[in-house]
Formats: structure tokens, sequence, C-alpha cells
């Protein structure tokens, strides 16, 4: 399961577009959650 796992892993990270759309997707829910518990605050 660990070996399937790494060679997915890999897969995805050698997909570059693939890659930075889930980078930028990652940055905007990040950001998105900052500014959601600062209004929270």
């Amino acid at each position: 399961i660990i070996g399937t796992e790494k060679e997915t892993f890999g897969m995805i990270i050698e997909s570059e577009d693939f890659y930075q759309t889930q980078k930028n997707l990652f940055e905007v829910l990040w950001d998105v959650s900052r500014i959601g518990k600062r209004v929270d605050e």
C-alpha cells in the first residue's frame, strides 16, 4: 500500500499543471481560512 501511494504521489508531482492547480487552490483556501479566523475575532 505504501509503495502504491508513493508511486501515485510521484505521478501527481510529475504532472506540473496538476501540481500548480492544487498549489494555487491550497493557497486560496489557506488565505480564505485565515481571513475567516480574523473575522471571528
